[in-house]
């Protein structure tokens, strides 16, 4: 069988496989046959599931290959969405692809993240239409929802009112209806799932303050309201930055405090302008009125979070309780090549 004469292929432990071994397996004619991949990847899947099989060693290198099928596979889908225009490289796909690199063992699609953003901006429409029947959104075709969907989106739809009555009922549905908790501090056990997953943060309503970020910011887009997720310093070192969403109004000549305003999501959503920003520069070396922080596009992203990434293995030595920080370490460095 195939997985034969890798078993056998070992050196300090580890599997090495070649690149042009992986193009003979997952390419015929230059077209990778994906059900070819699929039914590949079920049965490299499935040796998690096999604890008590009597040939471990079969299981372990099985396990090793996994992750070499899997990032193969990814490549191409990182590289096509790396060379797209920067309208097209949204957030939450971006979050998608990192959640997919260091989960191989997970069947997770993308499909199923867009599913649950869409659900939560569903939810916030049928509110809206109890609170605001008469709102703009109501009138917008299908064909601009769509667009909204998978392209950034530069300025408000909105004028002032609608848009902040939007924002205010994504809050109430993400952080008092469905119970969403951002996570700011480390060393949880859950570290990995909860920084790197969206898949994860999506499903247990927790996860820490970027992923938060980007779940917000996602939907919000949905419904027309851009928000950009800006990066903080903070004042300690060896903490992560602290993540806002800004939210420009359309000019509001009456109210200038509105011109420019945060969005808190590690505070239930919270929106700060100058006036009540003290608690924020407390732990942030910036203030209100500075140039500070950082606007964060979704490449940008990727790179922050593996870096993060690799230097709280690095120090902590994170494990989970299938793939060891020393794996981990490996994905983060081979994503940073690509």
């Amino acid at each position: 069988m195939w997985l034969d004469e890798y078993r056998y292929r070992r050196y300090s432990k580890k599997v090495f496989v070649e690149e042009k071994e992986l193009d003979a397996l997952m390419h015929s004619n230059k077209v990778i046959h994906h059900l070819y991949y699929y039914l590949l990847m079920d049965e490299l899947r499935s040796l998690y599931k096999r604890s008590q099989r009597t040939d471990l060693t079969y299981i372990y290198y099985g396990k090793e290959l996994l992750p070499h099928v899997r990032h193969y596979y990814l490549k191409p889908m990182w590289h096509e969405f790396m060379n797209r225009p920067i309208k097209q490289q949204i957030l939450e796909e971006a979050a998608t692809l990192v959640a997919q690199w260091f989960q191989p063992e997970q069947h997770m699609c993308y499909s199923y993240v867009t599913t649950e953003l869409e659900n939560i901006a569903q939810q916030v429409m049928e509110r809206l239409e109890v609170v605001n029947p008469q709102h703009q959104i109501f009138s917008v075709s299908r064909e601009q929802i769509s667009s909204w969907t998978s392209n950034n989106i530069d300025k408000d739809q909105w004028n002032n009112s609608d848009a902040r009555q939007i924002l205010n009922i994504l809050s109430e549905i993400l952080f008092e209806k469905q119970m969403f908790q951002g996570i700011k501090t480390f060393g949880n056990t859950d570290f990995l799932r909860n920084y790197l997953c969206i898949n994860y943060v999506l499903k247990e309503k927790c996860g820490y303050i970027v992923l938060l970020a980007i779940v917000f910011q996602a939907v919000a887009r949905r419904l027309g309201v851009c928000c950009n997720l800006l990066s903080f310093p903070v004042l300690e070192v060896s903490t992560e930055d602290y993540w806002l969403l800004q939210w420009k109004p359309k000019c509001n000549v009456t109210n200038p405090d509105d011109e420019v305003l945060y969005i808190d999501v590690l505070h239930g959503g919270i929106i700060l302008n100058k006036n009540n920003w003290s608690r924020i520069c407390e732990v942030v070396q910036c203030s209100i009125s500075s140039d500070g922080y950082y606007r964060i596009n979704s490449l940008e992203v990727i790179m922050y979070k593996i870096s993060y990434l690799l230097n709280e293995i690095r120090i902590h030595k994170i494990n989970d309780s299938n793939i060891s920080s020393h794996k981990h370490m490996q994905f983060g460095i081979d994503l940073l090549n690509l």
